[in-house]
């Protein structure tokens, strides 16, 4: 231990050593109330996914949304008419629900469905206990003041006496909800719709102005946040999916309601509505799931963007964003249990600042350098397993990071700039360079950093699309771990010859590839290292083929679409994340290509502008002009079989002779000539796919030609 001499108590009191304290302290004070403050509200994520999941198994709160799967069950897109929604409360009434609570906006009138509102209001005139929702809106008004617009429910379904609360979606600054806002103030203090039910449940019919840092609604004291008096924090029980949740189709679906999948199709409100039917089916001890509880009713579907971030995005294997109704959901658990989230106050937090920047300054004054670094790490752990159990065993959020920096501030100021600064530029550096899986684009953005800004620049590219042929039934074929294991490979080996050619990597999408060609470095020969990539693709694919077979693994086989044209290439996306890509209808066609190979059974399909740029490196027929989905303008596209000097090219050029021969009959409409020349091409070639589907084409014309005026297109409507 250093000793206590006048010189160190010098040290200690004098004014370089105050000052450096007060800058210290200054900085952590500011550390509180600024941007940075994002930063412990990540620590509060990492305290509920430490906490892990709290039990529901008594929660009287069921969710009903509407999913991707709905739409296929219903076969219909949203909106969906308001009679369904009808149907969904009395059906949801009958099962016993106590409460129903739409999260779902009735704010304006079904202009193509005037009965569906009607059917609505009637349905919940019947129905004492339902909550609609309204709307608020944030506008600016002249000289640039923003104001928020309330927008209640139709008149007419709240004709009834039907109750309603507001909807409001609370970010914080990393885009995470963690807060739920309680009620608006306007002429009087108007509840969202959590609130609506607790005053409900409460039986409490107007809200009064918070009681100092409370909101009471009766029985119900709700902590306020420390700077805005009608917000609190949610206690997120679990991540998505903690609730017990219905698809919306499933509530649908009675007696009276078919779906469009019959296999879906079972009645099964029935068995909620009727207790006999549901003790035959369930068993006598089994528990209506609908009986008596607060019923949610909400979207997640993708369509809809009603899913949010928060504090469990990321807990576990998974990243799933939860759907806005389930964070209703949290809420209103939250206030049912009384478990809300506290917070110490501001000057408690200065406090507990200034305690621990003292301890860190006393110990490397005192202790010297090593001691007092050990003791820096004991007390910070301790701090930390205090703020956990904190937070675990009492709801108490108290600040971790701001402490823990004052208490090593004084150790590693000296040193702590330089370092943070290094390592900052390292991680900028870092995380430009790593978005990229291409050498290639680490230099050109080494030549130009001006290219990692936002939007990127127009040019001349070949864009490439490759998916696995039946990848479904190849993955229902497989273990999860033999799928990984082929795929990995898969993917592995493919790439491996998109950077071969100069490509570049754009994204995998499931088993998909997207790879560009010509971009960022620019090439004059990007269409034909794009189709020497796929012709490579095919290539390694059939020796793979051979050897995945030994293993078990069932064959695979790869279409590829390929397009050349202007797109936008450069990094799209927000200031934090973003990804290199190309974008444009040149690019979309290269993916609709990819698509299109299944209706003639090629493989590898181009389009004329990339034909053209081959120079006759490659072996390949001109197929058809088809109209793909999205686009009005016909389309001609191309085979490739191989390249020009392979084993397989003298076979394959007599095989397109004969093609053309036999298309060019079929395009001067002389079909039964035509028709003869593609079953000889069958004759000599029988695996050869896109005859087979030209002469059953060509069977059919003979019977029923097209009409005059027909312009030679074939139109897909499938992607």
């Amino acid at each position: 231990m250093i000793p206590r001499t006048p010189d160190n108590l010098r040290r200690l009191w004098s004014p370089v050593w105050v000052g450096f304290v007060g800058i210290l302290l200054a900085g952590i004070f500011a550390l509180l109330d600024s941007s940075v403050f994002g930063l412990e509200l990540r620590t509060l994520d990492l305290r509920f996914q430490l906490r892990g999941p709290l039990s529901l198994e008594h929660s009287p709160v069921v969710i009903v949304q509407v999913d991707n799967r709905t739409y296929k069950d219903l076969d219909a897109r949203w909106p969906f008419s308001r009679a369904w929604h009808a149907r969904l409360l009395r059906n949801l009434r009958a099962a016993g629900a106590r409460t129903v609570i739409f999260d779902i906006m009735f704010t304006e009138s079904a202009s193509e469905d005037p009965e569906g509102d009607l059917e609505l209001a009637a349905a919940l005139a019947e129905a004492d206990d339902t909550i609609l929702s309204g709307e608020m809106i944030t506008e600016s008004a002249r000289g640039g003041t923003r104001y928020t617009r309330v927008d209640p429910p139709l008149p007419i379904l709240l004709a009834g006496g039907t109750d309603w609360g507001l909807v409001d979606d609370i970010k914080d600054r990393d885009r995470i909800n963690r807060r739920y806002n309680l009620y608006q103030p306007k002429d009087e203090l108007l509840p969202t719709i959590g609130t609506r039910l607790i005053m409900k449940l409460e039986g409490v019919d107007h809200l009064s102005e918070p009681e100092g840092k409370e909101l009471v609604i009766g029985s119900c004291r709700i902590p306020l946040s420390r700077d805005l008096k009608n917000i609190m924090r949610i206690n997120y029980y679990g991540p998505t999916g903690s609730f017990p949740t219905y698809r919306f189709s499933s509530i649908l679906d009675d007696a009276d309601f078919d779906l469009a999948d019959p296999d879906m199709d079972t009645d099964y409100m029935e068995m909620m509505k009727n207790p006999e039917l549901f003790a035959a089916f369930f068993g006598d001890d089994a528990v209506n799931p609908f009986k008596d509880k607060l019923v949610l009713v909400g979207v997640s579907a993708d369509d809809l963007h009603d899913n949010k971030m928060t504090p469990w995005y990321g807990y576990g294997d998974s990243a799933h964003e939860m759907p806005g109704v389930e964070t209703h959901a949290h809420a209103i658990q939250t206030m049912l249990d009384r478990s809300f989230i506290t917070r110490s106050s501001a000057n408690q937090d200065r406090l507990l600042v200034a305690l621990a920047g003292l301890a860190g300054g006393l110990a490397i004054l005192w202790l010297g350098p090593l001691p007092s670094l050990l003791v820096l790490l004991v007390l910070a752990a301790a701090w930390a397993f205090t703020c956990l159990k904190a937070f675990t065993g009492f709801n108490h959020w108290l600040p971790l990071l701001a402490p823990l920096v004052a208490l090593a501030g004084a150790w590693t100021a000296g040193v702590l700039q330089q370092f943070l600064r290094a390592r900052r530029e390292r991680q900028e550096v870092r995380a430009i360079f790593s978005r990229y899986v291409s050498r290639a684009v680490v230099n050109e953005v080494l030549k130009d950093p001006s290219k990692i800004a936002l939007g990127g620049q127009e040019r001349e590219i070949t864009a490439l699309f490759s998916d696995i042929a039946g990848f479904t039934t190849i993955s229902e074929s497989l273990t999860p771990t033999a799928l990984q294991e082929l795929l990995n490979e898969y993917l592995s080996e493919m790439t491996d010859r998109v950077f071969e050619n100069q490509g570049i990597l754009d994204k995998y999408i499931g088993d998909a590839i997207v790879a560009e060609f010509g971009a960022p470095l620019p090439s004059e020969s990007h269409a034909l290292q794009a189709v020497s990539t796929a012709v490579a693709m095919q290539e390694r694919l059939e020796e793979l083929r051979a050897g995945w077979a030994e293993r078990g693994f069932p064959p695979v086989r790869a279409r590829v679409g390929i397009n050349t044209g202007v797109m936008a290439v450069g990094n799209f996306g927000s200031r934090e994340i973003y990804d290199y890509t190309a974008i444009g209808d040149n690019m979309n066609l290269a993916a609709r290509l990819e698509g299109a190979n299944k209706f003639y059974g090629s493989w590898i399909m181009t389009s004329e502008a990339t034909w053209k740029q081959l120079g006759g490196a490659f072996v390949g027929r001109a197929l058809d002009v088809i109209r793909v989905k999205g686009k009005e303008e016909g389309v001609a596209v191309y085979e490739i079989i191989t390249a020009v000097g392979s084993a397989r090219a003298p076979e394959a050029l007599a095989r397109v002779e004969a093609w053309d021969r036999a298309r060019a009959l079929m395009l001067a409409r002389n079909y039964a000539a035509a028709e003869a020349a593609f079953a000889a091409v069958l004759e000599r070639w029988p695996d050869d796919a896109p005859s087979r589907v030209m002469r059953a084409r060509c069977t059919d014309w003979v019977l029923s030609p097209p009409p005059a005026d027909w312009d030679g297109v074939t139109a897909f409507e499938e992607k």
